[in-house]
């Protein structure tokens, strides 16, 4: 069912970011403002999630407030990107740290290619943030220094309850049915909750010992 909001807005880069300049109207501004609003709940979806030191600066502030984070990006199995796997997968620990819920999508069936600098079969695509119940963005922006500060990239800031409530019901859908990362003993568990007695996993769950390589 179409849902009409009360209020949207199209935000974009300058076409100048892509020479390091226009930094005043850089869509990355909009983006921490509306992550730092929140109060209550916070729900990240983004295919490629390195949040470097800014990021997870601006996520603990929010966390600290009380707020529930829950992030979805891709797991290494369903990445087509390893580079951007293998630089988030450093960020892993301090996410868990920071008390945000971190889950990461399964392959999607049928995946056969692999390529290192992306392509079109990631399992997870959507780009998507959605505060409070209440307001929210979806666009091409993936929280990561590449959208950040090279890509020109686009979405649309919305408010409505009604639709981001629909949004956040998808996205918790999909969580239920990822893997949610997680820590024992100092040391990385991926669970799945679909499985009986919610078995844990010590290694990246569906990637072979040359992918985890």
């Amino acid at each position: 069912d179409l849902i009409w909001v009360q209020s949207a807005t199209v935000v974009a880069d300058p076409p100048e970011k892509a020479m390091a300049g226009g930094r005043d109207k850089w869509l990355s501004r909009h983006i921490v403002t509306l992550i730092g609003s929140a109060r209550k709940d916070l729900y990240l979806c983004s295919p490629y999630f390195i949040p470097g030191q800014e990021g997870m600066a601006l996520l603990g502030k929010v966390s600290s407030l009380g707020v529930k984070i829950r992030v979805l990006t891709n797991s290494l199995a369903a990445t087509d990107v390893m580079i951007v796997h293998s630089a988030y997968a450093k960020y892993r620990s301090k996410i868990l740290r920071t008390g945000i819920a971190l889950f990461e999508q399964k392959p999607s069936i049928g995946r056969r290619r692999l390529s290192l600098f992306g392509s079109r079969t990631a399992s997870l695509h959507t780009k998507a943030i959605v505060v409070d119940r209440a307001e929210g963005f979806v666009g091409s922006f993936n929280l990561d220094p590449r959208s950040a500060s090279i890509n020109t990239e686009m979405g649309i800031l919305f408010r409505s309850g009604p639709l981001a409530a629909s949004i956040a019901s998808i996205l918790e859908d999909q969580m239920n049915t990822s893997y949610e990362v997680g820590e024992r003993n100092g040391r990385l568990v991926w669970r799945d909750a679909n499985q009986t007695g919610n078995a844990e996993r010590a290694a990246e769950p569906d990637a072979s010992i040359s992918r985890r390589w």
